[in-house]
């Protein structure tokens, strides 16, 4: 019986161990890549609040879709927020701001829908997040879209397309 109880308590300790050593290990592996995922999302979030701390400044307009970067630069103040970390290119930005908004005011009752800032890379669009691209949204919010779901037209439509009931 003392036998069992012992053995029973080692088994507890070393499935205890091992749990220890899986939550320590594991982020070490796979952690990285999630953090680039969570890192361009805060980016791009961040982005949509200066946009919008942008907008409150200017009479409810974003600003150019050519210049935005400088002109939201006093609201963000870091340009490692216009890089994501997977982008492979190191000095580009890694996102850009929809042409057709520029100078605009944001449409009301479809700013959550509305297309404000995607990722860009070497060729236009890029999926470079598990096959997919994070999409800034005029209302601030940003949700990450599969590449089925964001395609070029679907960018350039300016707009989600709404939920089916």
């Amino acid at each position: 019986m003392q036998f069992i109880k012992r053995h029973m308590t080692l088994t507890a300790l070393l499935l205890l161990l091992l749990v220890v050593v899986a939550i320590v290990v594991y982020p070490v592996f796979v952690g990285k890549r999630g953090s680039h995922i969570d890192t361009c999302a805060t980016q791009l979030s961040l982005l949509g609040v200066a946009m919008q701390a942008y907008a409150a400044d200017y009479d409810s307009c974003l600003p150019n879709a050519l210049t935005w970067p400088a002109n939201l630069h006093p609201y963000y103040q870091s340009d490692r927020y216009l890089h994501c970390p997977e982008d492979e290119r190191p000095r580009e930005r890694s996102y850009e701001m929809l042409q057709r908004w520029g100078d605009q005011r944001i449409p009301q009752g479809k700013a959550e829908r509305l297309i404000l800032l995607y990722e860009i890379g070497k060729y236009g669009l890029d999926y470079r997040h598990s096959d997919g691209m994070w999409i800034g949204h005029g209302d601030g919010h940003v949700r990450w879209y599969a590449r089925d779901e964001m395609t070029p037209g679907t960018i350039l439509g300016a707009f989600v397309p709404e939920a089916a009931p």
